[in-house]
C-alpha cells in the first residue's frame, strides 16, 4: 500500500516556493480539495481500501504533479475551490493531457 500525501502535516498546501511537486509512482488516485479535513477523510478512505493516492490542497501543484507523472487514474477534486473551480481545474488538466505529444 502507498498512500502519497506530500506537504506540511501530510497534505500538499501547494505554496510554491522551495517544495517541488512530489515524483509520483504507480496507479494513483489523486483528491483536490482545500478542505483540509475532507482531504484527510479521503486519504484515509484510500489507505484502509490499500488504493494508493495523493492529495493536494491547492489545484497549481495538483497540475504541476500530473504533468511529472502518467500514473494517476483518478482524480476527485472538489467544485468551489478558492483560487480555480473544480470544473477549471478539470479543463486545465483535460487541455494540457490532449496538447501533449
Amino acid at each position: 500500500m502507498s498512500t502519497s500525501i506530500p506537504g506540511e502535516s501530510g497534505l500538499s498546501e501547494g505554496t510554491g516556493g522551495a517544495r517541488s511537486a512530489p515524483r509520483l509512482q504507480g496507479p494513483l488516485v489523486m483528491i483536490v480539495d482545500d478542505d483540509r479535513a475532507t482531504t484527510e477523510a479521503l486519504a484515509d478512505i484510500f489507505a484502509r481500501e490499500k488504493i494508493p493516492c495523493c492529495a493536494f490542497m491547492r489545484a497549481a501543484p495538483a497540475i504541476t504533479a500530473l504533468e511529472r507523472s502518467d500514473s494517476i487514474r483518478v482524480i476527485l477534486t472538489d467544485v468551489a475551490m478558492p483560487e480555480i473551480s473544480g470544473l477549471e481545474f478539470a479543463k486545465a488538466v483535460r487541455n494540457r493531457k490532449q496538447a501533449a505529444p
